[in-house]
């Protein structure tokens, strides 16, 4: 494990979370507007099970005109390179400072970016469905979807929570608890600019089966 994922945790929180995002989160560097949409490459291309799948997808729209219709703005490779230069933006360098840290290497840049693309866009997508089909029986005078693209990366909404007339009444957001000791929680700071409650539903790191706030969750509810 590299020095940054000893230090942070495996996710891609941290400091470089936060400069990717220097300029808003709809104009992040790893937002689709300057990559491509995961999530609809996942659903355009369900063969992509693996993240080796999905790292080779993501630059394979880039280099070729694929028939699912779907454009990648940039390679991984480039992806890195822009968040790897963009630590030298002086309120990166102050991100960086508050962390003790000094510029990271591209080479551990493009590790964050392919965790990014890969292990935890998958697993965050299984989980999102997993936690739909868990809580969708309780709260069954609701009904629970994945959220869009735009609402995911403005509002880092998951799932979101409607009445069956389509009246929105929040939303959730599923992550591993290996996430809150990041030090970082740049999710919640965008759950607060959303015009709705987003609760966090948590699972363990391990036992991915294991909710460790269901009843939490379904008492807001209920």
């Amino acid at each position: 494990m590299n020095a940054y994922f000893q230090k942070y945790g495996h996710s891609t929180g941290g400091p470089l979370n936060p400069i990717s995002e220097l300029d808003g989160r709809q104009k992040s560097l790893t937002s689709k507007a300057n990559s491509i949409s995961l999530n609809e490459l996942k659903k355009r291309h369900p063969e992509i099970v693996f993240q080796e799948q999905m790292w080779a997808e993501v630059d394979r729209h880039y280099h070729e005109d694929c028939e699912c219709g779907l454009k990648s703005k940039k390679t991984l490779e480039m992806i890195a390179t822009s968040i790897y230069d963009a630590q030298d933006d002086p309120r990166a360098i102050a991100i960086l400072e508050k962390k003790g840290d000094s510029k990271w290497s591209f080479e551990i840049v493009l590790e964050w970016v392919k965790l990014l693309y890969g292990r935890n866009t998958l697993k965050g997508q299984d989980m999102e469905e997993k936690a739909i089909k868990d809580l969708s029986p309780v709260l069954w005078k609701y009904k629970l979807e994945i959220a869009s693209d735009e609402l995911d990366k403005k509002y880092c909404v998951d799932i979101v929570v409607k009445k069956k007339s389509g009246e929105i009444v929040g939303g959730i957001q599923v992550k591993p608890k290996s996430y809150y000791v990041s030090g970082y929680d740049h999710v919640t700071e965008a759950n607060k600019r959303w015009n709705h409650p987003v609760y966090h539903l948590k699972y363990d790191d391990l036992d991915k089966k294991n909710w460790l706030n269901r009843l939490d969750i379904i008492s807001k509810f209920i």
